[in-house]
């Protein structure tokens, strides 16, 4: 079980680094960067 969280949490931390670097393709004030960084907060609790 212990494996599963770790590679869970692995994939989680990939995540976040790729969806880190997309988030500056858009402006700050767009719809798009606030959802995507609202997904990366709710991501980053998860871990």
């Amino acid at each position: 079980m212990a494996a599963k969280k770790s590679e869970m949490n692995r994939w989680k931390r990939e995540q976040l680094e790729y969806f880190k670097r997309y988030l500056g393709s858009f402006h700050i004030d767009s719809k798009e960067y606030q959802i995507i960084m609202k997904g990366i907060q709710e991501l980053e609790k998860s871990l």
